[in-house]
């Protein structure tokens, strides 16, 4: 965490003082007035949330987290038993993290599974809570980041197959899901003749951060009887326009896409789990709707089903990475 972010929080608790119910152990507040312990604090970022996600949660999402022993309701909640869970992909990627950071909780075993190119890094986190005797819950967060920012950009798929010993949870009947899409934006604008050394420059850039839940049916998908969810990202392209006195350029970069959901076991002590993640990059204009999309293990992975031959395939660039989870190792 940079010294902004602590700034802000401990501004946040000088501002509400205990009267609002801030406790002592407070370490910080976000903008909903949230206020978390340090451990809170940790155990989300290890989860896969970042900076700005924890600073916009609202109240709603905190306690579903807390409901489902994600995270833990207070410092002095004790410690469980929780053991180390093991990546099973081989080779392995990542050392899960299933340590107990800090005296008194012994935070939710989390692993973490990648898959990376020239281009684009996928991550996917998955933390693990036995809230109910007998049944897990899986927290899922499936992040897309652009290291190279390709050029043909359009309409782009994230997604998530899951087996039929899993279902996603749900929350006054709308299923426990979101999905985040940001990238910078720079306009420069460029005035006057360079053939009297006159030319002004401007520059600006602006952060965009957009958030979904399964309240917006336009952009999530999810389709129960094939066993995926999905979350279509629009990503804008860079912009040139040129008169005689002025030029002005747009560029887009730092794009990244999230997907997250809460699933649970249909099964007592059932045994594990097996999911897929997908992101299919189209770098030309086709048209699709993600309730027709299909998913498979094998290339091209990702399919559109239609009369049409031209529109069998609408992604030009697909990643898959698939990850089991042994729950008998937890």
């Amino acid at each position: 965490m940079n010294g902004t972010t602590i700034l802000a929080g401990l501004l946040a608790l000088t501002t509400f003082g205990s009267g609002t119910g801030v406790s002592l152990d407070t370490y910080y507040v976000n903008k909903n007035s949230i206020p978390l312990t340090e451990i809170q604090y940790e155990q989300l970022e290890t989860m896969g949330f970042d900076e700005y996600e924890i600073d916009n949660m609202s109240q709603e999402r905190f306690d579903k987290l807390v409901s489902y022993g994600f995270i833990p309701n207070e410092a002095t909640t004790t410690a469980n038993n929780y053991g180390q869970q093991n990546n099973t992909d081989d080779p392995p990627v990542a050392s899960p993290n299933a340590a107990v950071p800090y005296p008194g909780y012994g935070s939710p075993p989390t692993v973490e599974f990648t898959k990376s190119d020239a281009y684009k890094t996928m991550t996917i986190t998955v933390t693990i809570s036995q809230k109910d005797e007998g049944y897990y819950y899986l927290y899922v967060d499936q992040d897309l980041i652009w290291n190279n920012v390709p050029e043909d950009r359009y309409s782009d798929i994230l997604a998530i197959n899951y087996d039929d010993d899993l279902y996603i949870t749900s929350t006054d009947g709308y299923l426990d899901i979101d999905a985040f899409l940001g990238y910078t934006e720079k306009n420069t604008v460029k005035t006057g003749s360079t053939l009297f050394d006159s030319v002004k420059t401007t520059e600006t850039v602006t952060e965009h951060k957009f958030y979904y839940d399964s309240y917006d049916e336009s952009k999530l998908i999810t389709h129960k009887i094939d066993e995926y969810l999905a979350f279509q990202a629009n990503l804008p392209k860079d912009e040139y326009y040129s008169t005689v006195l002025r030029t002005e350029t747009t560029e887009y970069s730092d794009f990244r896409i999230s997907l997250s959901t809460i699933f649970k076991t249909q099964h007592q002590n059932q045994g594990g789990a097996m999911l897929q993640g997908y992101y299919g990059h189209q770098e030309k204009k086709l048209h699709f709707e993600p309730g027709k999309l299909s998913f498979t293990t094998s290339p091209p992975y990702i399919s559109y089903s239609v009369d049409l031959p031209e529109y069998e395939t609408v992604f030009d660039d697909v990643m898959y990475r698939d990850f089991s989870i042994d729950f008998s190792e937890i």
